[in-house]
């Protein structure tokens, strides 16, 4: 019975060590006509992630704004969450992100939520807006980790 015990906990701190990293200061390329980019700061406990992601650069302060992070999961090497952005007429965007084998980037694919009506990510991941309406449109970003 030991043995078998033995076992299981070997097995399960083998999956406990190669589970993916997300913890960290990451980069995301772009801004408004190629200006700067966004930052995502993320803190991992087990399969619990929470952190921030700048969205915009107040222009009063010539500081970042950040947003929070909702319904963050880790499953595997995959990551996924969602912001909301905006001023007004608030847009949800959710991001679903694979780690590289190096974790070293993260490959987000962003969606605009069909329900807020906005372009995708183009507030929190800094692309251009794409104007485009109807189904879900998507673009992929990748972030790169910074520290």
């Amino acid at each position: 019975m030991r043995a078998i015990v033995c076992c299981a906990l070997i097995a399960a701190a083998a999956s406990l060590a190669s589970a993916a990293n997300f913890s960290g200061t990451w980069t995301l390329p772009g801004g408004r006509g190629g200006r700067g980019g966004s930052v995502l700061t993320l803190n991992q406990a087990g399969g619990k992630v929470s952190g921030t992601i700048s969205i915009r650069i107040d222009r009063g302060t010539n500081a970042p704004v950040y947003a929070g992070l909702w319904d963050c999961k880790v499953e595997g090497d995959t990551l996924s969450f969602y912001v909301w952005t905006g001023n007004d007429q608030f847009t949800k965007a959710i991001y679903r992100g694979v780690l590289s084998p190096s974790g070293d980037e993260i490959v987000f694919t962003v969606t605009r939520d069909p329900e807020t009506g906005s372009a995708p990510a183009a507030t929190p991941a800094g692309a251009a807006q794409s104007g485009r309406t109807g189904p879900a449109a998507s673009q992929q970003i990748t972030a790169r980790r910074t520290l």
